[in-house]
């Protein structure tokens, strides 16, 4: 059996997090700058997954990954996009997401496969996002710095979030090719009514934005990303998904944080409750006099890196409104500005 790259713990304080660049392009296995008040390591740069998972041995906390690896090869096997990011997560890798790529759908598909952050490298307006993310991801196990996902966020919001069907898919990929509807029935030993049939449910769901932009199903594909060689390359379901980035991706919604929400619980809800909306990621604030919320909530925090006692998050239930800002209340700074979900919400 074949070892594979070791995944170190979360990066205790003062500690170095040991980072691995993927990409490509030679110009980004260098080492990064930091920003002021990260430490990082870089452990190693590769070309391709298959090269890292192949020689790396040393372990890291957090993995930088170019998206489109076959630039320089024009290589369609090569282990990229949504099923490098699933291998690479299922080995307990943490992946930071690093790309040229603008396209919103196979971008966001890509991280919602199981990355941890984005970060465009054309993102000029913060030229230390990259070594934050990778300090926050290798610290945190994830990023807890709103600003930190508002790219991601700008690339959810435009996406359409529905995923074609793999027969529906391989169609557009013909049609990407110039191929006629009766072509493409022989090739896939179908009906040219049902290729057809196919096209109008293709343009169902797409073919406003398509009129919008003066777009062809040739363009379309290119905008999903799911041609040969391209980033969506994993198996599409039988029947067009709607939703599935939201789902893995909650917190990349508009308006939401990018961190743990804060929850305002009433006296009486249950402990179990309380602890599923921990694991969620949202913190119950409680009222004191529960030992097992303030054991439950001390260690979320703990998560967090913040240290501080249950009195200090206890807030009055005469809060009104469904969405409120924690502003003028006497709790830690690092908790100012995130939303605060209130009433019965456990």
């Amino acid at each position: 059996m074949t070892p594979v790259p070791a995944v170190l713990p979360l990066a205790a304080p003062g500690e170095p997090v040991r980072y691995v660049l993927i990409d490509d392009e030679p110009l980004y296995r260098q080492a990064i700058g930091t920003a002021a008040g990260t430490v990082l390591e870089l452990a190693g740069g590769y070309a391709s997954v298959e090269a890292f998972l192949a020689i790396h041995r040393q372990p890291c906390h957090v993995l930088v990954l170019d998206l489109c690896l076959n630039r320089q090869t024009g290589d369609t096997a090569v282990l990229q996009g949504v099923r490098a990011i699933r291998q690479l997560a299922g080995l307990g890798h943490r992946v930071v997401v690093y790309t040229a790529d603008e396209r919103p759908e196979p971008v966001a598909r890509c991280v919602a496969a199981g990355a941890v952050a984005f970060v465009s490298k054309y993102a000029s307006y913060d030229l230390t996002a990259l070594s934050r993310v990778i300090d926050e991801a290798g610290r945190h196990g994830r990023v807890v710095t709103a600003a930190l996902h508002d790219a991601l966020r700008e690339l959810a919001a435009r996406c359409h979030d529905i995923r074609l069907s793999g027969t529906l898919e391989e169609t557009l990929v013909l049609l990407d090719r110039g191929l006629t509807d009766a072509q493409i029935a022989r090739t896939r030993q179908l009906s040219v009514r049902t290729i057809e049939d196919h096209k109008r449910k293709i343009l169902e769901i797409f073919g406003a934005a398509m009129e919008a932009r003066g777009q062809g199903f040739g363009g379309l594909a290119r905008d999903l990303g799911v041609g040969p060689g391209d980033l969506v390359n994993d198996q599409a379901a039988h029947r067009p998904a709607r939703g599935l980035m939201a789902r893995a991706m909650p917190w990349a919604r508009a308006g939401s944080t990018s961190g743990p929400r804060l929850a305002l619980a009433r006296e009486g809800v249950r402990v179990g409750a309380r602890q599923r909306c921990v694991q969620d990621g949202v913190l119950g604030l409680l009222h004191g006099g529960d030992r097992e919320v303030d054991r439950v909530l001390r260690v979320a925090l703990g998560d967090l890196g913040l240290q501080f006692g249950l009195a200090d998050v206890v807030l009055s239930l005469l809060v009104r409104g469904p969405l409120v800002q924690l502003r003028d209340m006497r709790l830690p700074p690092v908790l100012h500005g995130l939303p605060v979900l209130c009433g019965r919400v456990l």
